[in-house]
């Protein structure tokens, strides 16, 4: 089943296994205020690739996982979670996805003067590539967005300017400039976090992570405090449970299935972590994943 005005976006890429996206069309006034024209969040094909000279709204796009490469304007960057980066009109971009690591990003168009005026003002295009540590908040603000953008209410397309302009406002609040963090912490800080994101399945405890990123536990502690929301265990906790729930979902695989996979002994113990992270039972969303509540909609890839 196709997302709210789906059809009608041509410039949706096809090039998605999973998406929830909404289109809505653009009125005649739209060139005067903040105008959110489409949303969602698209989980990438292996051989995503998506190049163009120039495109007609502003989209703003913000890796939640995964890796690949950006071209824009004159510049390449390694896409990594937590990057945010912005094209519009005469911006000639350039986006792929690392095959091994498909990404997993949200996005949101945007047209009008005020919009306008707010990223070129904010992001200086042709790009200004941020780096926001992995937030929750703009995840959540993200959902918010796109249960509107499907909304057929009246009221529907004022919210959804009113919560694209805070979105903006919150993502230059959180972000940094990529590329500009000079100390040795942060540099220390993003390898840690590569490392547990690439073998959170070989690791259990705190410990385990410090020991793997050659740090200690309270080292890692005092970076993740700095430079993250999150603690480092419950960084790899929520690694680990996502694991598992794709595992539940695509996977097929049963609660007690799931825990054996992340080295759990005790189903107990694996299903009261999940719901701490989760926010919801393994069995509950073995029954009916979040994914699914949540709209999302299996296509096929294509080019």
């Amino acid at each position: 089943m196709a997302a709210r005005g789906e059809r009608d976006a041509s410039f949706f890429s096809r090039q998605v296994v999973k998406a929830n996206r909404f289109y809505r069309s653009v009125i005649s006034d739209s060139d005067k205020g903040f105008y959110v024209v489409a949303g969602g969040v698209e989980s990438c094909t292996p051989g995503y690739h998506i190049e163009r000279s120039s495109f007609k709204f502003y989209g703003i796009e913000y890796v939640i996982s995964g890796e690949g490469t950006l071209h824009l304007g004159d510049a390449d960057y390694q896409l990594h979670p937590g990057m945010m980066f912005c094209y519009g009109p005469g911006v000639a971009h350039r986006i792929s996805t690392n095959p091994a690591k498909g990404l997993t990003k949200c996005f949101m168009d945007v047209t009008g003067r005020e919009a306008t005026n707010m990223l070129l003002e904010h992001l200086q295009l042709p790009g200004l590539v941020l780096y926001i540590s992995l937030s929750q908040k703009v995840l959540e603000s993200y959902e918010e967005l796109i249960h509107f953008g499907l909304s057929s209410s009246s009221y529907a397309q004022d919210i959804c300017s009113h919560l694209g302009r805070a979105l903006v406002l919150k993502m230059l609040h959180l972000a940094e400039a990529y590329g500009n963090h000079e100390e040795p912490s942060y540099v220390t800080f993003r390898n840690c976090r590569e490392v547990i994101t690439s073998g959170f399945l070989k690791m259990s405890t705190l410990e385990d992570a410090s020991r793997q990123c050659g740090v200690s536990s309270s080292y890692l502690c005092r970076l993740f405090r700095k430079y993250d929301h999150l603690t480092p265990y419950r960084y790899l906790q929520g690694l680990q449970m996502g694991h598992a729930a794709d595992a539940m979902d695509r996977g097929g695989l049963r609660v007690g299935e799931a825990a054996r996979l992340l080295n759990y002994d005790d189903v107990h113990h694996f299903s009261r972590t999940f719901k701490r992270i989760m926010g919801i039972s393994p069995a509950t969303y073995k029954e009916n994943p979040l994914q699914k509540e949540r709209g999302y909609t299996d296509r096929e890839g294509g080019d």
